[in-house]
């Protein structure tokens, strides 16, 4: 939840399309931005002075990913070469931890990713705190007036365990977050199940598209493999389900 934001202020009432001081509430934020109907072609690629100075007037959210590497096999067979958090949201949708920043924010974009990270999933930023450095990319989406911002950050097997469990100690587990999600970066024999078949869940924004660009600058995915995936994701979806 952005600073300041209080319960009176996102439900105090008001018609979701009303505007209050010039700004709109958290709530009415969190409607626009949470409504399941974003394509990839809505999110442009932007640089972050673009984002901070043209589109300073917009909704900005920021969001961060935790990874590490470490050789994993399952059942002997799928091997993957990390691990990726995500999180299960409060509306059903998959995601990154973070947040949307206060609408006339003044505060660097990676100190509301720490302050999102500690309330979403309780991060240690004494010491897994992000850093400008780990800044990967931003996009923003006019049809939503909505700029999103994403990092990434490195950690080890061991930490990243830790950071998982610790998140059942999170300020918002339970009703703004439903738990950490570990990313399955291979596929089964049948070519699907696994990252393909994860890739069809609904994702919050352009989280899918931050997940695969994240995946191939952190290393743990070639863009060759990536697109495999994805081929095999884009015909899953074209198939009959019950």
């Amino acid at each position: 939840m952005p600073k300041g934001s209080s319960e009176s202020e996102t439900n105090g009432g008001k018609d979701p399309a009303s505007l209050r001081d010039g700004y709109r509430t958290t709530f009415e934020q969190n409607l626009t931005y949470s409504v399941p109907d974003d394509e990839k072609k809505d999110f442009v690629p932007v640089t972050l002075e673009v984002a901070s100075t043209e589109y300073k007037s917009y909704m900005h959210a920021v969001h961060g990913m935790i990874y590490c590497f470490g050789e994993c096999i399952l059942w002997d067979r799928y091997k993957q070469s990390g691990q990726i958090l995500m999180q299960m949201r409060c509306d059903g949708m998959v995601g990154f931890p973070g947040g949307l920043m206060d609408q006339d924010y003044d505060e660097p974009i990676v100190d509301c990713l720490n302050r999102e990270m500690a309330e979403e999933i309780n991060l240690d930023l004494e010491k897994y705190k992000f850093l400008q450095s780990d800044y990967l990319l931003s996009h923003v989406n006019h049809r939503k007036k909505l700029v999103t911002h994403f990092y990434i950050h490195q950690v080890t097997e061991v930490e990243i365990r830790e950071i998982e469990f610790s998140t059942l100690k999170a300020k918002d587990w339970g009703h703004e977050t439903f738990g950490t999600i570990r990313v399955p970066l291979f596929a089964m024999d049948d070519g699907f199940r696994g990252f393909p078949v994860f890739l069809a869940n609904r994702f919050a924004g352009n989280a899918r598209d931050q997940l695969l660009q994240g995946i191939v600058k952190c290393g743990l995915l070639s863009q060759k493999e990536c697109d495999v995936y994805v081929k095999s994701f884009e015909e899953y979806i074209k198939r009959p389900h019950t």
